[in-house]
């Protein structure tokens, strides 16, 4: 695609299509703007891609328990800091969401939780993280609801 708009300016330059300055300089602004679209998409794109399956699956089974895991983290807070102990967000994991971790897959999410300086878990720290990633890929599918590109599929039943 990309390929095919800077052909496309360069015909209209060697044909002298574009006769003025202005229209020049028009289409120069948008291809940068098409290009930095689709850089902002990708790195997007990759942001994404970082987490692995399954802490996008936890984070999903996270952010749509979101009051009933907050509330249980909070009455797991024994001294109301905002930290809890690992075995306590393994057992709400596998407790509260159901969801049974082998124990190198605990290690895996273990890595993504937030660490005070005593190896407790800042739960509000990773609930604002979870909170982040859903509201990040929440608009990055309306976005792509709103492309062009998206809508002509979507006409097209493609």
């Amino acid at each position: 695609m990309n390929l095919f708009l800077i052909e496309m300016l360069l015909i209209l330059l060697n044909n002298k299509l574009i006769q003025q300055k202005n229209e020049l300089i028009l289409i120069i602004h948008c291809l940068f703007v098409y290009l930095f679209y689709l850089l902002v998409f990708f790195c997007r794109h990759l942001e994404e891609n970082r987490q692995t399956p399954l802490e996008r699956q936890v984070e999903y089974l996270i952010s749509m328990n979101y009051e009933r895991i907050r509330d249980e983290l909070i009455r797991l807070d024994n001294f109301r800091n905002g930290t809890i102990n690992s075995n306590d967000m393994r057992s709400l994991i596998e407790d509260l969401l159901e969801f049974q971790l082998r124990p190198d897959e605990y290690y895996q999410l273990f890595k993504q939780f937030p660490i005070d300086e005593n190896g407790k878990i800042k739960y509000k720290d990773y609930l604002k993280q979870v909170m982040d990633h859903t509201n990040a890929a929440q608009q990055q599918q309306q976005q792509q609801q709103k492309s062009p590109v998206y809508v002509l599929f979507f006409f097209l039943n493609i």
